[in-house]
């Protein structure tokens, strides 16, 4: 004889947990949930920032900035030269895909020699970051220009015995 690895339940059984969201927490749940679904709602998790913003490849005049996103996501930078942001520009939208493993990378030109930067990450129109400190980076001074330079050598000050 075999013996089954699933047992059907009674019909007593059935009629006495006919009820999966009998308790007021699970009608609450379930009652928001299907208000969502009935509403044209999606119950698509909040893309987010995953990484970065990582800044590479700075110039004199340019910078490269990577993000890589949770989920495929429109990305753009705010960025510009005021510590808090009040002033800025942002640079075109991109798509993260899976193809790319959710990231971009932003190219910023016309940037000013030896000039400080802010950055500020935004997700499907949205800044990601609410309030100064900012990112951060320096573009390089401007090739050819003149620059004073300090170089520290340093040595024992005793001479090592072998």
């Amino acid at each position: 004889m075999i013996t089954p690895m699933f047992a059907y339940p009674s019909k007593s059984e059935l009629r006495s947990n006919s009820r999966p969201f009998s308790s007021l927490r699970g009608g609450i749940i379930f009652g928001l949930l299907l208000a969502l679904h009935l509403a044209g709602g999606s119950f698509a998790f909040a893309q987010t920032l995953a990484h970065g913003p990582v800044v590479g490849g700075v110039t004199d005049s340019s910078a490269n900035v990577f993000l890589r996103s949770s989920q495929e996501t429109t990305v753009a930078l705010r960025y510009g030269t005021d510590p808090d942001l009040m002033t800025y520009q942002v640079t075109a939208s991109a798509t993260t895909s899976a193809a790319s493993d959710f990231t971009k990378i932003i190219a910023l030109s016309s940037l000013t020699p030896e000039q400080t930067y802010y950055l500020n990450p935004v997700v499907n129109g949205v800044a990601q970051l609410s309030a100064p400190p900012y990112p951060t980076f320096r573009t390089f001074p401007a090739g050819g220009s003149a620059r004073d330079r300090s170089l520290l050598f340093s040595s024992p000050l005793a001479p090592s015995e072998t």
